[in-house]
């Protein structure tokens, strides 16, 4: 039997090696304390440094907006990339031009600073991939 600390860990123990049935693993939650909740202060302090982000009950939510649906696919690509890279996922919402992200760490019922630093890296994602849509960066002449 092998324990496995998290889910991350599960998916990554399948992609090593082929086991068995579940019975076979034993799952060992994460240590709370590495990624705790944040309380009201800190929640608005952190707000403060994603000003485009509204809170939203116990979660972060912003609004995205490109010139194209594949456009808004580019980033949603690039979202993924870096969701999986920290093994946090936002709920996404696609529609055509515009994006909608939802941030909130479900395994501690809240916000953590995990929310937080996926909404800054997102928000330099679109920031790249608008200005690559700008006519300035397009090699335009006036």
């Amino acid at each position: 039997m092998e324990i496995i600390i998290g889910t991350n860990g599960f998916r990554n123990l399948f992609k090593r090696s082929k086991i068995g049935p579940l019975h076979e693993v034993t799952f060992v939650r994460p240590n709370k304390s590495i990624m705790p909740r944040l309380t009201e202060t800190q929640i608005a302090e952190q707000l403060a440094t994603v000003p485009t982000w509204q809170l939203k009950e116990a979660a972060i939510a912003r609004q995205f907006q490109f010139k194209d649906f594949p456009g808004s696919i580019q980033f949603v690509n690039q979202v993924a990339e870096a969701a999986e890279a920290a093994w946090h996922h936002p709920d996404i919402d696609i529609r055509w031009n515009k994006v909608h992200l939802v941030l909130t760490t479900h395994d501690e019922g809240g916000l953590t600073l995990k929310d937080f630093d996926l909404a800054r890296s997102f928000d330099k994602i679109a920031d790249v991939l608008t200005s690559l849509d700008s006519p300035s960066s397009q090699g335009k002449e006036n």
